[in-house]
Order: C-alpha cells, then sequence, then structure tokens
C-alpha cells in the first residue's frame, strides 16, 4: 500500500512541475525547464576578433549635392555582428547637418536600421550602438557642396547572441586566454539583441579570442 501511495504522490509532483516549469520562460530547443526565479550563465566566443577598421565597407564613397547618397555595394562586412562607423572625408567642409540611416541583418538575420546624427563640416567618425551582421545599405545626407565623401567602417563593438537585463549581468571576460582583471565595456538591452554589445578590455587585434560570461533574461532567441 505504501509503495503503491509513494508512486501515486511522486506521478503528482513530477506533473505539477511540468506544469509550472510550462508556465515559466520556456523555449523549446535553447533551454530546460526553469523556474522563472532561475538564471542560465552563457558563454559567448568570438575568435580572433578583426580590429576595428574605418574603412571595412567602404572607402571614398562619393557624397551628392543634390540628393541624399544611398550605398549599396560594399568592399565588405564585419567579422562578427558589430557595430557601424561613418567617417565624413574629402571637402569636410560642404559636410551637411542631417540624419544618415544604416539598414542591415542583426544576429539572427532579421532586418535592422540605426539612425547616425552628422554635424555639418564633420570630419571625424560617427560610431554606432547596434551590432550588425551584415549591412545593406547606408543612406547619407545631401552635401552642401561637392567633394565629400564616406566611409563606413566596423567599431569594437561586439554584438552579443542573447539579451541581458541590465549591464551588471555582465559577469567576466578572458582575452587570449587570460582573465581580465579590468572589466570590459557592456551595453544591455532586455528586448533588442542588437542593442546588447561588448568591447573587451584588451584591444580586439584579429590575434587574440575573446570570450565573456554573462547572465541573459530568456527574452531573445532566433524566431522571435
Amino acid at each position: 500500500m505504501r509503495s503503491i501511495l509513494f508512486v501515486f504522490t511522486f506521478a503528482v509532483a513530477v506533473l505539477t512541475a511540468n506544469t509550472a516549469f510550462a508556465n515559466g520562460p520556456w523555449i523549446r530547443s535553447f533551454q530546460d525547464y526553469k523556474f522563472p526565479t532561475q538564471v542560465a550563465m552563457e558563454h559567448d566566443q568570438w575568435v580572433n576578433p578583426a580590429a576595428a577598421s574605418a574603412t571595412l565597407l567602404k572607402s571614398g564613397a562619393a557624397i551628392s549635392s543634390t540628393a541624399a547618397t544611398t550605398i549599396t555595394s560594399f568592399a565588405a562586412q564585419p567579422d562578427f555582428a558589430r557595430n557601424i562607423t561613418l567617417t565624413p572625408t574629402g571637402t569636410t567642409a560642404n559636410v551637411a547637418a542631417g540624419t544618415a540611416v544604416v539598414t542591415g541583418l542583426n544576429i539572427f538575420g532579421k532586418t535592422i536600421s540605426e539612425n547616425f546624427s552628422i554635424s555639418s563640416t564633420q570630419s571625424t567618425a560617427t560610431t554606432g550602438n547596434k551590432a550588425f551582421k551584415s549591412v545593406s545599405s547606408v543612406v547619407f545626407p545631401q552635401a552642401s557642396g561637392t567633394g565629400v565623401t564616406l566611409s563606413i567602417g566596423s567599431g569594437t563593438k561586439l554584438g552579443l547572441r542573447r539579451c541581458m537585463a541590465q549591464t551588471g549581468d555582465y559577469d567576466w571576460s578572458v582575452y587570449g586566454g587570460a582573465y581580465e582583471a579590468t572589466r570590459g565595456t557592456i551595453a544591455a538591452n532586455a528586448t533588442a539583441i542588437e542593442s546588447n554589445t561588448f568591447i573587451p578590455n584588451g584591444s580586439e587585434d584579429g590575434a587574440n579570442q575573446v570570450d565573456m560570461y554573462y547572465v541573459q533574461n530568456f527574452r531573445c532567441y532566433p524566431g522571435q
């Protein structure tokens, strides 16, 4: 009798647990059953990420003085999902104030865009914050005169593959196989994967692997 009672009690407990797990933030194929109060440590790895390059995607693209310029042809794409930089070159005295728009794909292959504020006579880079796996177009505002060119590059912000609820959920990082005693720089966004980025303390140089460990919030997955 006791054996039967034990089996019955165990079965009820399992069914109750499954119901509780199913009501928690559970996504098939990406995690096991979990209670809503549980957390998961993630490990992102970038194998020898290249150094930032102001001209990786495009160097010296001509900017029109009669209409906004749309650029859709690029020399290369980022090695990993990472942020984009726009640097006016050439006759920068003719750079006009306006908004440039970069469009492309995030790490999950979804279309994203980011606005870049351009100042009058700007000659330095405007650095983006979103991590682009690839760029499909850049629209740059009309110049006030001739001779303006544009370089499109990649920055140092490496895109994560999961979202964080807050920057404090970054735990530790490893650069070139060594623990980083000085913490890297993190950006967190609870729902937009492309806005979760990491800059290691060590310089990205194409020769050192970067590993980063953090607590994800179960909000960002492919297909969502």
